[in-house]
């Protein structure tokens, strides 16, 4: 079991970036975190997930699931640097936001099981 006792504040401030970081593909869903941090795949994460301009947080348990390290996008920045976090325990009524958000957006939310 990894444990680097890491908090990330993270704000998503509209619907399009909660669309480009959204990672339907991991079990329980998962964002796309762009950072210059070095936490190691497997890396157990707590996230304090801000959405728009609402006022609550929500809080995230997640494991770093892909990196994608500085420098490996051959410069032509085509990759953004940053870490994809799969998430451990969520709420329901944050799924179900989500969900709608991106349903307004017409993008996809399937999670994978």
């Amino acid at each position: 079991m990894k444990h680097n006792n890491c908090i990330l504040d993270v704000r998503i401030s509209d619907c399009t970036s909660l669309s480009k970081c959204w990672i339907p593909f991991l079990r329980n869903g998962g964002i796309f975190i762009p950072t210059q941090r070095d936490l190691p795949l497997g890396s157990y994460v707590f996230v304090l997930l801000k959405l728009f301009e609402e006022n609550r947080v929500w809080p995230l348990y997640c494991q770093v699931a892909m990196i994608n390290e500085p420098g490996l996008d051959g410069g032509d920045g085509g990759r953004l640097p940053g870490i994809g976090l799969q998430f451990l325990s969520v709420d329901q009524d944050l799924l179900d936001r989500i969900k709608s958000v991106l349903a307004n957006a017409g993008r996809d939310f399937n999670l994978a099981w």
